[in-house]
């Protein structure tokens, strides 16, 4: 498990990384309902409604490299 504080930077540096790769699009995930905060305040948003599989429950969220 990541501590709290540094959740939103590994994730800032993947979200720079591909930008300066330039060859992708969007950036997807599936957060867990206790990180949906963290991701909505780096710019994901969700594309689809909370799912359960296998006993997991997530969010499909994506955001936007263009």
């Amino acid at each position: 498990m990541i501590g709290k504080g540094s959740q939103g930077v590994y994730v800032k540096k993947v979200i720079e990384r591909c930008k300066e790769e330039k060859n992708n699009s969007k950036l997807t995930v599936n957060s867990s309902p206790y990180a949906l905060g963290i991701y909505h305040r780096l710019g994901f948003v969700e594309s689809d409604k909370e799912q359960t599989i296998n006993g997991i429950r997530f969010t499909p969220m994506s955001y936007f490299l263009m």
